[in-house]
């Protein structure tokens, strides 16, 4: 006989590996599990194959955001 904790384990990892969704993140500054990324790094590790997840499409508007602002250096 399985013991409860076996099977309540095993059903957890069943179900976190059928999520289809990229994780819910701060689309400014992405963290994982405790894990700060870029948003390159959120977009190549969990968005590749879900262009459109609305988490990636978010991160993906805050990245070209960030990128269209740059600052001018002084005495420019």
């Amino acid at each position: 006989m399985r013991q409860p904790c076996t099977v309540v384990i095993s059903l957890a990892l069943a179900i976190t590996a059928c999520s289809d969704a990229a994780p819910r993140v701060d689309p400014e500054k992405p963290v994982v599990d405790g894990q700060p990324m870029t948003q390159i790094e959120y977009l190549g590790r969990f968005c590749r194959d879900k262009q459109a997840d609305p988490m990636c499409v978010e991160v993906a508007q805050a990245m070209n955001r960030a990128s269209t602002t740059a600052e001018v250096p002084k005495g420019w």
